[in-house]
């Protein structure tokens, strides 16, 4: 029997007025630190996403960027199993 649990957590981060214009920006860092980007409304300056954050317990940390105000996180725990006959 093999059981895989994935922790994906969905965010919604929010870009401080200074850095309204530099939504798209934010967006492409969060990417490159291992985030799926969903939306991002650069009218309000908000981004939502999500990561797995199976293998770095830290990352909400990592995703500390110059420009964001606040990333809300939201746990959803799935679990894969398979059994071998």
């Amino acid at each position: 029997t093999l059981s895989i649990d994935m922790a994906i957590v969905n965010f919604i981060a929010s870009v401080n007025d200074k850095n309204l214009n530099n939504t798209k920006e934010i967006a492409e860092q969060l990417k490159k630190r291992g985030c799926v980007i969903k939306d991002v409304f650069e009218e309000i300056g908000t981004i939502s996403g999500s990561f797995d954050d199976n293998d770095d317990s830290n990352k909400i940390s990592k995703l500390k960027i110059k420009g964001l105000d606040a990333i809300e996180v939201e746990r959803k725990v799935r679990s894969y199993k398979r059994n071998s006959k």
